[in-house]
């Protein structure tokens, strides 16, 4: 676990009993968080590793609210999902798509 440490996954897995279907996110948070350090160096990685991970948090919003999670716990899912759009925007905007 590089970056992100997810201490309601079992909270998750628990309410949603899907346990024996979990795949393991913190991989995926790994891979598209150092896809964006090396982003900074080279554009197309930056837009697909910021899009991948907007999705991923668009995906992990659409949970909470289907777990009626309060609107504190589902926020840093909302602002990370915003924020990564942004980058990605950005992204398109600087190579002029």
């Amino acid at each position: 676990m590089l970056f992100y440490d997810l201490p309601l996954i079992d909270h998750i897995m628990n309410k949603t009993k899907s346990s024996t279907t979990y795949i393991n996110n913190e991989t995926v948070y790994d891979f598209l968080f150092i896809g964006l350090l090396i982003g900074l160096k080279f554009n197309p990685i930056l837009i697909i590793s910021s899009i991948g991970l907007a999705l991923l948090m668009l995906s992990g919003l659409i949970i909470r609210i289907k777990l009626k999670d309060s609107i504190w716990i589902s926020f840093p899912a909302l602002f990370y999902m915003c924020l990564n759009a942004y980058i990605f925007l950005a992204a398109i905007k600087f190579t002029g798509f």
